[in-house]
C-alpha cells in the first residue's frame, strides 16, 4: 500500500514490475532538523514507510527525552504495529500524548496478503501491548481493489476490540491498478454501499493482471484469501487476456 520512495520492499516489488515512481523524495532531514529545534517542537508527526523500521526514529525520541522536552510534545506516528516492542512503547509513554495511527485494511489472513510479511497473530500481541500502555489507537486503513470487498470486516473488528477507525480512510491512486475504481466489474456488486462512488469512474487499468503479478512475486494466491476474485478470475476475458494481448499487438502493424 506504499510508494517506493518510502518502502524498500515496495521499491524491490516496482523494480520487478518494471514500474517507476512519480513521487519525489523531499529532502528535508527530518533528523537534523528536529534535533537544532527540539526546543520549540511541539507536535511530532512521523510517518514511513515504517517509522520503527528507520534506526533515527528510536534515537530522535530517545534524544527529546534525555533534552527534558518530551513531556511536552505530543506525538502521531503512523505504523503496521509489526515492530513495536516493550523498549519504544517506554519510550512513547514518556510525551505528552500519543496517538499511534495503525495502517492495516483488512482482518487476519486477508491483511497477511495485503501486506506480505505481517504476521496477524504477532500484531494482535502489539495491539494488546500498546492498548495496556494507554496509548491512543486510531485504525487508519487504505481503500483500494484489495481492500474495499471486506471492508466491514474491518469496521466490525475495530467496534469488538474498542478501537476507533478513521473516517478518512486514505484512497489508492497509484499505481492505478490498485485504485479502488479499477475492481473487476465481476466483483461490483460485493462492494459497500458506501464505497460504490468510486466505481462510477471507467476502468482504465488492468488491475486483475496486476495483482497476477503480484501473487507471482509473493509466490500466492488471491483466490485462497479471497475467494470471490475467482469469478472474475474465470471471465472470458480475463481467462484470454494475455492471448488478447499478443492479438492486439500482431494486429496493430495492420492498422495505419
Amino acid at each position: 500500500m506504499c510508494v517506493p520512495n518510502s518502502s524498500s520492499k515496495v521499491k524491490k516489488v516496482w523494480d520487478i514490475l518494471g514500474k517507476t515512481d512519480k513521487f519525489v523524495v523531499d529532502s528535508l532531514s527530518w533528523y537534523d532538523y528536529i534535533r537544532e529545534n527540539y526546543k520549540s517542537i511541539r507536535y511530532l508527526d512521523i510517518t514511513g514507510g515504517e517509522p520503527f523500521y528507520h534506526k533515527n526514529t528510536k534515537k530522535i525520541l530517545q534524544f527529546m527525552i534525555e533534552k527534558k522536552v518530551a513531556k511536552d510534545v505530543t506525538l502521531y506516528i503512523t505504523t503496521n504495529l509489526t515492530l513495536i516492542d516493550q523498549s519504544i512503547v517506554d519510550i512513547l509513554k514518556k510525551f505528552k500524548e500519543v496517538v499511534i495511527r495503525v495502517s492495516i485494511d483488512a482482518v487476519g489472513k486477508r491483511q497477511e496478503y495485503i501486506r506480505p510479511g505481517l504476521n496477524w497473530e504477532k500484531f494482535m500481541e502489539n495491539i494488546k501491548l500498546v492498548k495496556s500502555a494507554d496509548l491512543n489507537i486510531v485504525v487508519n486503513p487504505t481503500i483500494s481493489v484489495l481492500s474495499m470487498i471486506h471492508y466491514n470486516e474491518l469496521e466490525e473488528w475495530c467496534v469488538q476490540n474498542g478501537i476507533t477507525l478513521s473516517q478518512q480512510a486514505s484512497v489508492v491512486v497509484y499505481p492505478n491498478e490498485m485504485a479502488p475504481h479499477n475492481l473487476p466489474s465481476q466483483l461490483h456488486h460485493l462492494v459497500p454501499k458506501k464505497f460504490q462512488k468510486f466505481l462510477i469512474n471507467p476502468i482504465d487499468a488492468d488491475s486483475l493482471n496486476f495483482v497476477r503479478q503480484l501473487d507471482t512475486i509473493w509466490k500466492t494466491n488471491i483466490v485462497e484469501y479471497m475467494p470471490e476474485w475467482q469469478i472474475a478470475y474465470d471471465s472470458l476475458h480475463w481467462k484470454n487476456f494475455d492471448y488478447l494481448k499478443k492479438l492486439d499487438y500482431e494486429l496493430e502493424k495492420y492498422v495505419k
